[in-house]
């Protein structure tokens, strides 16, 4: 696959900041993407080094509120972090 598309190929080419930002503070916040259907990110309490992330999808007729209450026992006995995104229309 030489010369091949890094993108077809499933090759991710981003990379990280040099230096992270503040590491967000334990609870449950807005992403702040917009002010309707906006979704959350939760970090778990005690979390004192980088964690796994859990990207949590609602099915339809459904919200990211909805979801984070199914995981987010076990992601703070297991920690980690939880996205829970909201769609944008119809999917």
């Amino acid at each position: 696959m030489e010369n091949a598309d890094p993108h077809s190929s499933g090759i991710l080419t981003s990379r990280p900041r040099e230096k992270p930002g503040e590491p967000a503070a334990a609870g449950t916040h807005p992403i702040g993407l917009g002010r309707s259907r906006d979704g959350v990110f939760h970090v778990p309490a005690g979390a004192t080094r980088p964690v796994p992330l859990l990207i949590m999808l609602h099915g339809a007729r459904a919200s990211s509120q909805d979801v984070l209450p199914m995981v987010s026992a076990a992601a703070e006995v297991h920690a980690v972090a939880v996205l829970a995104p909201e769609s944008r229309g119809a999917t």
